[in-house]
């Protein structure tokens, strides 16, 4: 199933409205809090505390009806956190990695201090940072976000937003971030806080705003 249109949470306090482009090759989604339109920062505040919104999200990205895609955020920076929230997800064709390989991140699980569920550090260059989910027991849940946001447990899913909120909240600064998972390189799912738009494939999102 694809989603299109309107579509609201259980609550009914969240709404996104999902353009489909491209035979569904790429989904645009803009959400509404309350009837209005929501803020970047308002979406990086709730991914932190409001359950209802954690799982609207996850539910939008899951439903996709993609089996593989990469996320994207638009950049955002101090003076931009007012500006309406929207991501897109774009069609990859198949999962990049059949299977997960958690030793491509096993010395960062082993030092994590966000927590035992989540690992935070910088990427190898320096220009970005990175925060993957720590292996359970099923590591197939842990190939890219749409297996873990499908097969997670609650207390994971919860602890992942909550990390990346905090995550932006520790990055957002005047200059622009860019926030995304794209994934083709390692075998496990890891979200992307980049200082320029390394592997951005939406045009429209890769310049500052």
């Amino acid at each position: 199933m694809v989603l299109t249109g309107e579509y609201f949470s259980v609550s009914g306090d969240f709404s996104a409205e999902i353009d489909v482009h491209d035979n569904g090759a790429l989904q645009h989604f803009g959400l509404e809090w309350v009837g209005r339109q929501m803020t970047f920062g308002e979406a990086v505040a709730m991914w932190k505390w409001n359950a209802v919104f954690t799982q609207f999200c996850g539910a939008l990205i899951r439903n996709s009806g993609l089996k593989g895609f990469v996320w994207e955020c638009p950049p955002v920076t101090k003076a931009t956190l007012e500006r309406p929230f929207e991501f897109v997800l774009i069609d990859t064709g198949t999962p990049y990695h059949a299977r997960p390989d958690a030793d491509v991140f096993s010395d960062h699980f082993k030092s994590a201090n966000n927590g035992p569920e989540m690992a935070v550090f910088p990427n190898l260059g320096g220009d970005a940072l990175l925060i993957a989910p720590a292996p359970k027991d099923d590591a197939s849940d842990y190939r890219d976000l749409n297996h873990f946001l499908s097969n997670a447990s609650d207390e994971e899913r919860a602890a992942f937003w909550k990390a990346v909120s905090d995550a932006m909240d520790a990055t957002i600064s005047d200059n622009p971030v860019w926030l995304s998972v794209a994934g083709a390189g390692e075998a496990w799912l890891h979200v992307r806080l980049d200082s320029r738009p390394k592997y951005y494939q939406h045009t429209p999102y890769r310049g500052p705003r």
